[in-house]
C-alpha cells in the first residue's frame, strides 16, 4: 500500500517544470569582478603584480564596500625605504586605474594608524604611510537596470 508521501513525491518526480527568470540586461552582462582592463594582465615589477592580486581579491568580495589592509600588505616586504615607496606607488596606481574605469568611487576612506578614519580623492606615498585600511566603494549603476 503506497502512502500519502510517496504518491506525492512519484507525481513531483514525473511533473515538468517550466521556469522563467526575469533578469536586469546589466547584471546579465556584467563581467566584473572577472575581468578587468588590460592594466591587470602585465606587471613589470613582482612588487606591481603582487599589488595588483591584492586588488583583485580586495574588489572580489560580495559586499560594494572593498578593504584592502594596507598596513598588513606593506608589512610582508622586507625591503629599502625607495622599495617601499614604489610598492605604495603600484598601490596608488592600480587604485587609480580602477577610478578611471569607473569600477570604484573617487572618494575612499581611510582608517589611519592612528584610529582617525578620513575621507580622500587623492592618495599620497606620505598618507599610505600612516593608513591601515582603505576602504573603496564598487560602482553599481543601478538607473541603468533595465528589467
Amino acid at each position: 500500500m503506497r502512502t500519502v508521501q510517496n504518491l506525492t513525491s512519484n507525481l513531483i518526480s514525473r511533473a515538468k517544470w517550466i521556469v522563467s527568470v526575469a533578469l536586469a540586461k546589466e547584471l546579465y552582462s556584467y563581467s566584473y569582478p572577472f575581468q578587468f582592463s588590460t592594466y591587470f594582465t602585465t606587471s613589470k615589477y613582482n612588487y606591481q603584480f603582487q599589488v595588483k592580486l591584492q586588488i583583485i581579491q580586495a574588489t572580489s568580495v560580495q559586499s560594494l564596500k572593498k578593504q584592502f589592509y594596507v598596513q598588513d600588505f606593506l608589512s610582508q616586504f622586507n625591503v629599502s625605504h625607495a622599495k617601499q615607496t614604489q610598492i605604495k606607488k603600484a598601490i596608488i596606481q592600480t587604485l587609480d586605474e580602477l577610478k578611471n574605469n569607473h569600477v570604484i568611487q573617487t572618494q575612499i576612506e581611510i582608517h589611519k594608524t592612528d584610529n582617525s578614519l578620513i575621507k580622500t580623492n587623492i592618495l599620497t606615498t606620505r598618507l599610505l604611510t600612516k593608513t591601515k585600511i582603505i576602504y573603496f566603494y564598487e560602482i553599481i549603476q543601478y538607473q541603468n537596470l533595465i528589467l
